[in-house]
């Protein structure tokens, strides 16, 4: 694994918490780190892997959130998940079009969308899609995306999302017809990890 300052593992493979016969990707990020990097995450290449425009795609992925990130205050936002753009010249960078935070008890996630061939903030359409108000702790979720990305209604873009809490079945939580991309010439493509999202960090959550 890749270790801290401390020498306390920031990214690895370690046994499944709760199945000790399997393994996972361990990924924690700590106060006193490098400041501006906060962050512990996979990326999905843009070159190798982007997400097509109007054509249905599956992500796939598995987390498991610690109880103790309860103990954050509301100001201590984590992103999880997100389908990350790739600027063309003179767009200004904004956050994900699609992202999946981790804010107190709560978890939720965003779609943003933007039809400009110039992307700026004040054109960009923000709506939650999903949020659950006490996230189920130190169990694994294992989330199934149907992706069809685009900016614009006539290509009929659309966000679905479908969980199972541990061993439990899946069940549909988000639904969202309508644009969900930003007007790019470089295609989106899927993040995973571990993101300090927020300039805040003033929980004191390790």
């Amino acid at each position: 694994g890749i270790n801290g300052p401390d020498a306390a593992m920031r990214f690895g493979k370690v046994a499944d918490p709760n199945n000790a016969a399997k393994t996972c990707y361990y990924m924690h990020r700590k106060q006193g780190d490098e400041a501006t990097l906060k962050r512990t995450e996979m990326s999905f290449s843009p070159t190798f892997t982007p997400v097509p425009l109007a054509k249905p795609i599956w992500i796939a992925c598995a987390m498991r959130i610690p109880a103790a990130w309860k103990n954050a205050g509301s100001s201590d936002e984590t992103m999880v998940f997100q389908v990350h753009e790739t600027t063309d010249g003179g767009d200004e960078t904004q956050p994900a079009p699609i992202g999946m935070i981790v804010r107190g008890t709560q978890q939720m996630a965003w779609v943003r969308s933007n039809p400009n061939a110039a992307t700026f903030a004040a054109d960009t359409t923000f709506s939650w899609v999903w949020e659950e108000a006490d996230y189920p702790a130190d169990q694994w979720q294992y989330w199934i995306f149907k992706l069809r990305s685009h900016w614009s209604y006539a290509n009929s873009p659309r966000l679905e999302g479908w969980r199972a809490v541990g061993a439990g079945g899946l069940c549909k939580l988000i639904d969202h017809s309508g644009p969900n991309s930003y007007n790019n010439t470089g295609r989106d493509y899927a993040k995973h990890g571990l993101y300090y999202y927020d300039d805040e960090w003033s929980g004191g959550l390790t």
